[in-house]
């Protein structure tokens, strides 16, 4: 496929303008909700790079000569246990409060910042954006 090359700050503006409306979104259906809210992973692609926005715990990977690279980072309770030292990912993968979110798509004024990233994209990759159960499978 041929894409015209977009600047790097304009494919993060309009991902960002997109969690924005994703908010929004959450904040119309969960009217009246106490607690609602979601994970949210998805990219744009723009010729050489893909960008990338990403809160909670949907993953996304890559797919690379022949090896799987996870590129998101969870934001979980039990991530943070396992960044700080404290759990390794083998006690992770059984812990009894793995899905606790730390950060999510609430819709709430005040969301949490997502994570934005742009990444080289090569001949040949592969990309896997994962919900919620699948990365247990993969």
């Amino acid at each position: 496929l041929e894409t015209r090359e977009v600047p790097a700050g304009g494919v993060l503006n309009l991902l960002e303008d997109a969690v924005r409306g994703a908010a929004r979104a959450v904040r119309d259906v969960a009217a009246g909700a106490e607690e609602a809210g979601t994970t949210l992973t998805a990219a744009l692609w723009t010729g050489s790079r893909l960008a990338l926005v990403h809160i909670g715990d949907s993953r996304a990977y890559l797919l690379r000569g022949g090896e799987l690279f996870r590129v998101t980072h969870d934001h979980t309770v039990v991530q943070s246990l396992v960044d700080e030292g404290r759990l390794t990912e083998e006690e992770a993968a059984s812990h009894p409060q793995r899905t606790l979110l730390l950060k999510a798509l609430t819709g709430a004024e005040a969301t949490a910042a997502p994570d934005l990233r742009l990444h080289d994209v090569r001949a040949g990759d592969r990309w896997l954006l994962c919900s919620d159960g699948l990365p247990r499978a993969v």
